[in-house]
């Protein structure tokens, strides 16, 4: 647009001669003497940050399932989501009627079976007989230790079953670690020989990584049939079946790492599968201990039964034998009182640790069995937040650099606490973990906005982006120095929609003009306006150049055929050349990240289309595109720059 109106005005200007003649020349005399008014900054050293917002997912950092060690129907629910318990803390409640009634009945059976002894006590009898029973008390005092042995051989067994699956998933997870290592190996191994053999038959790829053989033109010396041999291995390498490879894995050193990788993962799995046999020889044994209890338990028994049997057949009074049955009978219902009251406690579930509810996986009036997730209990100290970015962003963050978290409109500061240093095989990203405090209240499972400065340039001076010319390749500003315009030729960093860096050209304290005007040129005398923030020059409106090619349609019909030419130039494809780096866009609007396509590096060329308002339409990846007008060059048909 700039080019456009300065045509206009330089036509304008012919037109203005044509008419007014010596008079015009006095005015043009006087207007030389009447500074152009313009705005600048002081340059100041600064840094440029561009931030970016991904989508994370919060999990508390410790976490433990809380499973019914019964099965039955919930009755009551104590806690919800958010939640704050005490280990011991009661969570839920089963329906106990049933279990209720088994330890009343328990208690009842003891107490019969009491009443019933101390009935056959008194006898004189009986009190003389006491130490003939002595034996057989001894006996049952056997009995009850060995059931005792076998119930916690019994536990033991099962304990060491739970343990015998888990060393299986290890196992098997390590083994599948170890597969995908082998595959990846083998992968980059063969393509590393099939690259070998071509840089046999072309010396031109000699010191050449594949990566850089497949990016190399036949002017550089390779023939096009290598080359495009050298595109197929690096496809090949590059997609994602049996692990995507990068460009180092496709070295002799890079094949080497992956080998080592995988004996290491190997190493693993044979560690996870002896761990595994060591666990099955734990449940062999704790089997054995169980038979072995069985056993003990039955022997003890049977001595028993044959020790009564012996004092009947010595002719003991068979009351006697019916006290000491008795009593086997009072030991037998204090047992099986001690094991309802145990599983009347299994309806009651209580808190293990202390934490927040995090989930509650039941419902009241609901049927639940024993391996059902009732509730989650987290260690809400801190939260954790995990998302992820591409390699580029990857590389410019640290640890402990501060995230800004964002939920229900809270916004939460954290910081990153492990940068993975592999991406994702799927995506291709690479995960990302930052912390937050737990008393910001997010529960987890909650989906948040995580906010960080993903790029910074803190080399040189932030100056408007508008404030930035080129021409030929060249990037400069126009700075003040005693009332006039001087030029500077500059090199610039990192940018964004509205400033920009400027790295070497420049010195602190330079007056930088930011408002854009026409007659901008090095010597023209200005009237300085000195301001705080950078100003953005407001484009002319569109109405404002109509009425400007108004004006020329009245004039000469020389003037009528520039026009003509420039509307002619800006509607017939044409090559352009990138002066800069710059954004290339969906819409003419650079006021918005959302719009943003690519970027063209200086020296890019493009095909013209059309303009629009400053902006140029261009072709990029089949579709239509726009850069600024300002930031591009016309070629001529013998390739060089107008």
């Amino acid at each position: 647009m700039k080019k456009r109106l300065l045509l206009s005005m330089i036509v304008t200007g012919v037109i203005a001669f044509g008419l007014l003649g010596c008079k015009k020349a006095e005015v043009k005399d006087e207007a030389e003497d009447i500074p152009v008014k313009v705005d600048t900054i002081s340059a100041e050293r600064g840094t440029l940050l561009i931030s970016e917002t991904f989508m994370g997912s919060v999990s508390a950092q410790r976490e433990l399932k809380v499973y019914p060690r019964t099965a039955g129907e919930v009755t009551m629910i104590n806690v919800k989501p958010g939640d704050h318990v005490n280990a011991g803390d009661i969570l839920f409640q089963l329906n106990d009627e049933f279990a209720q009634l088994d330890l009343e009945s328990a208690k009842s059976n003891l107490s019969r079976t009491q009443a019933e002894v101390k009935k056959s006590q008194g006898s004189e009898e009986v009190l003389t007989q006491q130490k003939e029973w002595q034996a057989l008390e001894n006996q049952n005092s056997r009995i009850v230790d060995s059931n005792y042995n076998l119930t916690t051989a019994k536990e033991d067994y099962n304990r060491q079953v739970s343990y015998l699956g888990e060393a299986r998933d290890r196992e098997n997870g390590a083994y599948d670690d170890y597969k995908k290592a082998d595959k990846k190996y083998d992968k980059a191994k063969d393509i590393l020989n099939d690259y070998e053999d071509l840089q046999k038959s072309e010396p031109d790829f000699a010191n050449k990584t594949l990566r850089q053989a497949s990016e190399m033109t036949t002017d550089q010396g390779p023939t096009q049939e290598h080359i495009d041999k050298a595109k197929r291995l690096w496809s090949k390498a590059s997609n994602s079946d049996n692990g995507k490879l990068s460009e180092a894995d496709v070295t002799a050193a890079g094949v080497s790492a992956l080998y080592t990788a995988k004996e290491s993962l190997y190493d693993k799995y044979d560690s996870a599968k002896s761990a595994r046999e060591a666990q099955e020889d734990k449940v062999t044994s704790a089997q054995r201990t169980t038979d072995k209890a069985a056993k003990t338990l039955q022997d003890d028994y049977t001595a028993y039964r044959q020790d009564v049997d012996n004092m009947m057949v010595r002719d003991i009074a068979l009351l006697e034998d019916n006290k000491r049955i008795q009593q086997i009978d009072i030991n037998s219902s204090s047992i099986n009182v001690e094991k309802a009251k145990q599983s009347l406690e299994q309806y009651t579930v209580t808190a293990p640790i202390s934490g927040v509810i995090g989930k509650v996986g039941i419902k009241e009036f609901e049927m639940v069995a024993t391996g059902t997730e009732a509730i989650l209990i987290e260690n809400t100290d801190n939260m954790r937040v995990e998302f992820s970015v591409t390699e580029e962003v990857r590389n410019n963050l640290r640890e402990g650099q501060s995230v800004s978290v964002e939920n229900n409109n809270d916004k939460i500061t954290g910081h990153i606490i492990e940068i993975a240093g592999v991406p994702e095989e799927q995506s291709g990203l690479f995960p990302i973990k930052a912390e937050i405090p737990g008393s910001a209240g997010v529960l987890s499972g909650t989906r948040v906005s995580v906010t960080l400065d993903s790029y910074k340039d803190d080399r040189g001076f932030v100056i408007p982006y508008d404030s930035l010319y080129h021409a030929n390749g060249q990037s400069f500003v126009y700075v003040v120095k005693n009332g006039v315009v001087a030029r500077k030729n500059v090199k610039t960093g990192m940018f964004d929609s509205d400033n920009i860096v400027v790295t070497e050209g420049i010195d602190a304290g330079d007056r930088i003009i930011t408002s854009w005007n026409s007659e901008l040129k090095e010597g023209l005398k200005v009237q300085e306006n000195l301001v705080e923030t950078p100003h953005i020059a407001v484009e002319t409106e569109p109405a404002q150049e109509s009425a400007v090619n108004d004006q020329v349609s009245e004039s000469t019909s020389e003037t009528e055929d520039a026009v003509s030419d420039e509307k002619t130039e800006e509607d017939t494809k044409r090559t352009v050349r990138a002066t800069t780096t710059v954004f290339i866009r969906s819409t003419p609007d650079k006021d918005t990240n959302d719009n943003k396509l690519g970027k063209a590096n200086e020296g890019d060329e493009y095909t013209a289309i059309g303009a629009e308002n400053g902006w140029t339409k261009v072709l990029y990846n089949d579709s239509e595109a726009y850069i600024k007008s300002d930031y591009l060059t016309e070629v001529t048909g013998s390739g060089e720059a107008e």
